[in-house]
């Protein structure tokens, strides 16, 4: 399970996040963000919060459930990320992209055990209860 913009603005409560999501703004454009962002916003609940979640950058815009985390089964990202992505044109790995276009923008079902097993991992790491594991 790989974590998908593990930010130190985006993810306090989950291991030890290194990085900016300032340093990842300003990308190009992808040529198919449009795809990509729908490819996010479609992901697998896993988890869903109560509320609404300010924009970490500044901007007056907030997200219902931001904090919310989605899967496609092979990573996970909190549910504001497709926002960053489509605002603030935060660069993504281009691993995960190779994945999204492979799959041709569909989030491919996750079945119950699967679902399981990505519970067990995100549940704990969500709520601070263990480090980070790869």
């Amino acid at each position: 399970m790989k974590i998908l913009g593990h930010y130190r603005e985006l993810w306090d409560t989950c291991g030890d996040p290194q990085e900016s999501i300032r340093d990842f703004l300003g990308s190009d454009r992808e040529r198919d963000a449009a795809l990509v962002r729908a490819y996010l916003d479609s992901g697998v609940d896993i988890i869903s919060t109560m509320g609404v979640d300010p924009d970490v950058l500044g901007g007056d815009h907030t997200v219902v459930d931001g904090a919310g985390i989605l899967t496609d089964g092979e990573y996970i990202w909190r549910r504001d990320l497709g926002y960053y992505f489509d605002t603030y044109d935060l660069r993504l790995p281009a691993e995960f992209l190779d994945r999204v276009r492979e799959l041709d923008y569909r989030v491919p079902p996750i079945d119950d055990e699967r679902g399981m097993e990505i519970s067990d991992f995100v549940v704990p790491l969500w709520t601070g209860a263990q480090d980070r594991r790869e």
